[in-house]
């Protein structure tokens, strides 16, 4: 199965892993309904009934209806109204009581309202022979009275039939007989007779039966551009403001400012710059102007006329020059031939003498030529060398350097002070002298004095240099600052990689198939033969290497109690195609000595392929690999979208003799055997594995070759892969770091280093491979190459390994590997492939690795 399958060169994992996600979704619903509350609310009320108020007046006989009353007697129904002889009713519409008895007499009046009782009795007047009430006595109608006017129920006087403003009719009534007491109107109500035509006004209305006046109208027209009032006999106004005319109302006073009026925000004020009529404070010598609505008067300015001597003033608004620091210091109208120059009383400013001197008989102003010097030509009393020419002034000669006093040994000499100051000259000495302090010739300089520039061995002091004396296995190089002792690397060395490497476990749905690295990593081991030239003129080291192969680690496939590994025959280290592995380069030598450091640059070991930039992109895929996909095309790996290529790549052809392009990694088969016995591995695989190393049930797991699972999903089982890799890193050596040293045989132990996080990165490509059948034997039939499909299985299985350290030993070659130089120097052929070789099985027997 695909997932189990991983494909390991030399120090390059490809490894997949498969996992899922799984989402969990919840669905819920809400059930039921709401009925809303009914209810019945309310029922009916029932008021109110008859009422009957006055009655009627029955006399001489019995009542036709309810009740009964006495000859000559009075009687009301149902009556409410007021009166001596009435009473009130029942609860009836048609029911009464019965009322008092009257006598049945009679009275009048005497036309006056005054009382005479003609015979009537008290109270009543003889009106015509008829006794009739007399004022202020009840009645129910007018014709009880003798005056003719009941009023209220009572008899009056007058009969009340004029109300004034704010007074009705109803409910008026008769006080004392005699005054009429109207009733009030409603408060609130309008009544015309209290109307005063003022237009200001609300209409007056009454209150308590009086009239009251109205409240102000509101005349705001919404419009702030207007001044609104009111005229009693017109109503409102509404006169528009005249920003034009002084003294309107949104005039504020301020010739800086111009004053305009909005309907909806009302006066604005806006801030004039610039000179306005009415800005002016009478001053010639000010300038006014508005300046943000402010009228800012500033001093006229005369500072044109200011200089040393002078100061500009203003008088009745022109400037003048007005003299100042008389005798002071000035410059003005001088030239570079005067000494100075002071102000005198009209503010002028006069020469103070010549700038060349005392001793100068003449000056001329320059700008240019070898003897102008401060923008003048001196001419002195005396020509040199008694007399020099000292930045600009004539001067007796000091200068040091006239008798080139710092010797044979200095080429340069310079006096500070030419002119005032003896023995203070500065020397420029040649390499390896010095002045000791100024004014002293240049030494020879003791190198060996101070630290020893050798680094290592021992300094001895020449004239004008130094020399070293380097013992064995030291070597005198020269360097940009001289000789020095370092490490002789010339020669035949062996280069061992020891590396550890991390890789996860792979898990199929949730259930471990292979087992991951152990907590640590795994350590792996490479081989190689280096062979170094060094330039003791430069100070550096060359180096060749090749690569005697390297181990893996086994795969422990827990699904199916197998372990994995694979294998480099040992041969093909020796082929011509084999020997471009390590690029040559070369290395500086200073300070490469016991408890020094090293470092080489950052180089690019590859294998089975060939890239414009070994540095540069690793091919995406084994489809982009080739003459077809040089640098600048397009290509698209399987699954993936057009890209550009930026870093061509060539598969190498049959680069280690097995006919086949790229390098060839061979699976261990089953039951471990190896495959021939003149192709075997790097060292020997027959042992039992180390699986399984994490669950460790009872035994071993024997090999088997490693499984496959295609795009198709038809499983297979291959025994070599024809592939290429690149590891990126850095051989650096630094004595303050743990195990790192340069020993004193010039052996070194260091770190590797590398882009990924500081560590060496690793890196695959799978060109193609080969298949086994479906055979149970313990050994691999072939059933040819593998398909497009299943060497794409490879390729494209992710690199998830990681090298988390890595450390390197650089010391000389065992013995009998002896002059590699030569065996690199020998013609491409078999004798060299075997000469090759053999010095890689010395340098792995030398360094063995174990089982991991």
């Amino acid at each position: 199965m695909r997932s189990l399958a991983r494909l390991l060169v030399i120090s390059s994992f490809l490894v997949a892993g498969c996992g899922s996600d799984q989402t969990s979704f919840s669905n819920s619903k809400d059930g039921g309904k709401t009925n809303p509350d009914a209810g019945l609310t309310g029922g009916a009320t029932s008021s109110g009934g008859a009422s009957n108020s006055g009655g009627a007046t029955n006399s001489g006989g019995s009542s036709a209806t309810n009740g009964k009353g006495g000859t000559g007697a009075n009687m009301s129904l149902a009556g409410s109204g007021p009166g001596p002889d009435a009473q009130s009713g029942g609860s009836g519409p048609d029911s009464g009581n019965a009322g008092a008895t009257g006598t049945g007499a009679s009275s009048n009046t005497d036309g006056g309202g005054e009382p005479d009782s003609g015979g009537c009795p008290s109270g009543d007047v003889n009106v015509g022979g008829k006794c009739l009430k007399a004022n202020a006595q009840a009645c129910s109608k007018d014709t009880d009275c003798g005056s003719g006017n009941c009023v209220g129920g009572t008899c009056c006087k007058v009969a009340c039939t004029a109300p004034g403003a704010c007074e009705k009719l109803d409910g008026t009534t008769c006080q004392d007989g005699n005054t009429c007491t109207y009733g009030k109107q409603a408060d609130g109500t309008a009544d015309p007779q209290c109307d005063t035509g003022d237009k200001c006004s609300t209409a007056p209305t009454c209150f308590d039966g009086a009239c009251t006046a109205g409240n102000p109208i509101n005349c705001s027209d919404t419009d702030l551009c207007t001044v609104d009032d009111c005229d009693k006999a017109t109503g409102c106004t509404h006169t528009p403001i005249d920003v034009t005319k002084p003294g309107n109302a949104c005039d504020d006073n301020n010739v800086c400012t111009t004053d305009t009026c909005n309907s909806s925000i009302g006066c604005q004020h806006t801030n004039s710059d610039g000179a306005k009529a009415g800005c002016d404070d009478n001053d010639p010598c000010t300038t006014d102007a508005c300046s943000g609505g402010i009228c800012v008067s500033t001093p006229k300015n005369c500072a044109n006329l200011d200089d040393a001597c002078n100061v500009g003033v203003c008088s009745g608004g022109t400037c003048m020059a007005q003299p100042t620091n008389v005798n002071g210091a000035c410059t003005k109208g001088l030239t570079s031939c005067d000494a100075g120059g002071k102000c005198n009383a009209a503010g002028t400013c006069v020469s103070t003498g010549n700038a060349c001197g005392a001793l100068s008989t003449a000056c001329t102003p320059c700008t240019t030529g070898t003897n102008c010097s401060n923008n003048r030509l001196c001419t002195c009393a005396q020509p040199s060398p008694t007399d020099i020419v000292a930045n600009g002034v004539c001067v007796v000669n000091t200068n040091d350097c006239a008798t080139n006093p710092c010797g044979a040994n200095g080429t340069g000499c310079t006096d500070p002070t030419p002119n005032t100051k003896n023995n203070d000259f500065v020397c420029t000495c040649q390499a390896g002298y010095s002045q000791k302090s100024p004014g002293t010739a240049c030494t020879d300089v003791n190198e060996c004095a101070s630290g020893n520039p050798c680094v290592a061995g021992t300094c001895t002091n020449t004239t004008g240099s130094y020399d070293c004396t380097c013992a064995s296995p030291l070597t005198k190089i020269q360097t940009s600052s001289g000789p020095q002792c370092a490490c002789n690397l010339a020669g035949t060395y062996a280069l061992v990689a020891n590396t550890t490497v991390t890789y996860p476990a792979i898990t199929v749905l949730g259930v471990q198939t292979t087992e991951g690295a152990p907590a640590g990593g795994l350590p792996t081991v490479a081989w190689a033969i280096r062979y170094n030239t060094v330039d003791a003129s430069k100070g550096t080291v060359t180096s060749e290497t090749v690569a005697c192969g390297g181990s893996t680690p086994d795969v422990c496939d827990t699904a199916f109690g197998f372990a994995h590994a694979q294998y480099e025959p040992t041969q093909v280290f020796g082929e011509p195609g084999m020997l471009g592995v390590y690029p040559t380069i070369t290395t500086s030598l200073a300070g490469v000595v016991p408890g020094g450091t090293y470092t080489e640059q950052p180089i690019a070991l590859v294998s089975g392929i060939q890239l414009d930039d070994p540095l540069g992109a690793w091919p995406a895929c084994a489809e982009c690999v080739g003459p077809t996909h040089p640098k600048g095309s397009s290509c698209t790996c399987p699954g993936g979208s057009a890209f550009t290529i930026t870093n061509g790549a060539q598969w190498l052809n049959n680069p280690d003799g097995l006919g086949h392009l790229g390098i060839t990694t061979f699976a261990i088969p089953r039951g471990g055997l190896l495959t021939t016995a003149t192709n075997p591995p790097p060292y020997d695989y027959t042992e039992p594995s180390v699986c399984p190393r994490l669950s460790k049930p009872t035994g071993t797991y024997g090999y088997a070759e490693f499984p496959g699972l295609a795009t198709n999903n038809i499983p297979f089982r291959a025994y070599s892969w024809h592939a290429a890799s690149r590891l990126q890193s850095t051989f650096k050596v630094d004595p303050k770091a743990t195990g790192e040293s340069i020993s004193a045989q010039c052996a070194m132990t260091g770190a590797i280093t590398g882009p990924d996080n500081g560590h060496a990165k690793s890196e695959a490509r799978v060109q193609g491979c080969e298949i086994c059948s479906n055979s149970s034997s313990t050994t691999c039939v072939a059933a040819g190459a593998c398909s497009q499909a299943q060497y794409d299985s490879y390729d494209q299985l992710a690199q998830t390994q990681q090298i988390v350290s890595a450390s390197f030993t650089l010391a000389p070659a065992p013995t009998g590997v002896g002059d590699f130089g030569a065996t690199l120097a020998m013609t491409d052929g078999a004798a060299k492939v075997a000469a090759i070789n053999k010095a890689c099985g010395l340098v792995r027997a030398a360094y063995p690795a174990q089982r991991k």
